[in-house]
């Protein structure tokens, strides 16, 4: 049996008219007239009372309805699903990101999404920028914002912006700059810092920082993570240098010092993805105006 010939005699079961029942499913009298006599064949009992002049529901035919009407509201719910998910307007879309975008744009790129496609669900995960490109492969997220790319044949990269560097001091540093050509008056300072023979990309840019300065820098703590390291700052433990979007969230109770170094901010994805909630996510960034 057809799924049309059901529509057919849900249509029917409503107006009890042959002649409105057609009209309104642009099919003529008779062909409405053989679909109906087919099902109740094809059934072996009776869905409608006819004569010349009404039509009536049998009691069959009235369970048939309430079922049959059931059935149809779920199928269409069902084909309404899957051509959102066709057009990347229904589903879930992880995302991985660096702590230092959490309090910057990232909120806001999540509001775009959202808004123009509400019944997407966003799942956020914050990683260290070695963990990311793993978790794209492994299929643990759909993108991953980057300060660190990886040469990968299977990965795809948009540069997204670059922004300044800073020198994350304690509130009451004795130095009260807001920008500083170089960090020579941090000699004698106690840095927290990651891991800097790790040679990544972000890492050999601070370490060029501390080179341009001639800095061997005195390391007593260290951290992959940003707002781990602001937190430390604050308690007086040490400073470090940072990107300046880390200030979107800074407490008051640490300073940062813009210094003229640049980091850099990619977004990456598997090549070749077909999922279209990753096509409208692509949109909504080329569309975003990125703080520089």
């Amino acid at each position: 049996m057809e799924l049309q010939h059901i529509r057919y005699f849900l249509a029917l079961s409503n107006e009890l008219h042959f002649w409105h029942t057609a009209e309104k499913m642009f099919i003529t009298q008779s062909a409405l007239s053989r679909h109906i006599k087919a099902m109740e064949e094809e059934l072996g009992f009776q869905l409608f009372k006819r004569d010349k002049r009404n039509v009536q529901l049998t009691e069959a035919g009235k369970l048939m309805q309430k079922e049959w009407g059931n059935l149809i509201v779920q199928i269409d719910n069902i084909h309404q699903k899957a051509k959102k998910i066709d057009k990347g307007e229904f589903g879930t879309f992880k995302i991985g990101h660096p702590g230092s975008i959490a309090h910057s744009f990232l909120p806001d790129i999540a509001a775009q999404l959202t808004n123009n496609f509400p019944l997407i669900d966003i799942e956020f995960l914050e990683l260290m920028t070695i963990d990311l490109g793993r978790a794209l492969l492994d299929f643990q997220v759909d993108v991953g914002f980057r300060r660190e790319i990886t040469d990968s044949s299977m990965l795809e990269t948009k540069f997204l912006f670059s922004e300044d560097f800073a020198i994350v001091v304690p509130f009451d540093h004795r130095i009260k700059a807001t920008n500083l050509e170089n960090i020579k008056d941090f000699v004698d300072e106690k840095f927290i810092l990651p891991d800097l023979n790790s040679r990544t990309r972000y890492t050999k840019m601070l370490s060029t920082i501390f080179e341009d300065s001639d800095i061997q820098p005195n390391i007593k703590l260290a951290s992959e993570f940003g707002t781990t390291i602001t937190s430390l700052i604050s308690r007086g433990l040490g400073i470090s240098i940072l990107p300046i979007s880390y200030s979107s969230n800074a407490n008051d109770k640490i300073r940062f010092i813009r210094l003229p170094y640049r980091s850099e901010l990619f977004l990456q994805w598997r090549k070749g993805d077909e999922n279209p909630i990753l096509k409208n996510f692509i949109a909504v960034i080329e569309n975003f105006e990125f703080s520089k």
